[in-house]
């Protein structure tokens, strides 16, 4: 192959990766990011930490947006027990919800950075009066190799 080609070549590989970054391509973290994320989430919700609930979160967020998701999933530990999290990958129907913008109090919103799974908790309640159960998933987003939670972000 001639230099030219070889310059050519790299040339459109280097377009095409940045193209797929600016388009919002929904990237896959791996494994290992994908577990730190789980590890992080269940020892969140063990300590009932809300400030590392806080840091699972990605940046750029409403703030409006952001203090009622850490307030959802604070509220989530306070009498429950997480059984079950896992990441599971996104239906065609997950990725429509995901992708969607939404009105906001401020403008319209929407899931960013693009999400790629989502988390998926069962949590088990007991109380002296009731025991009960829940479901609960958000979408998350690799954000530079690290899986964080994807919130409501203001766009146009």
């Amino acid at each position: 192959m001639t230099l030219s080609i070889k310059r050519t070549l790299l040339s459109l590989a280097a377009a095409a990766a940045l193209a797929a970054s600016l388009t919002g391509a929904a990237l896959a973290a791996d494994a290992a990011a994908e577990a730190a994320f789980v590890k992080a989430y269940q020892a969140a919700f063990d300590s009932k930490n809300a400030g590392a609930f806080s840091a699972l979160l990605a940046p750029g967020g409403d703030p409006t947006a952001v203090q009622f998701y850490t307030q959802m999933m604070t509220s989530e530990v306070a009498d429950g027990k997480l059984t079950s999290i896992a990441l599971k990958d996104l239906s065609p129907e997950d990725q429509a919800n995901a992708a969607a913008v939404q009105p906001g109090p401020n403008g319209n919103l929407q899931l960013l950075p693009k999400p790629y799974k989502k988390l998926v908790l069962h949590i088990d309640t007991k109380t002296a009066d009731q025991t009960s159960s829940a479901d609960s998933e958000v979408f998350v987003a690799d954000v530079g190799g690290k899986v964080l939670i994807s919130v409501p972000t203001p766009v146009k």
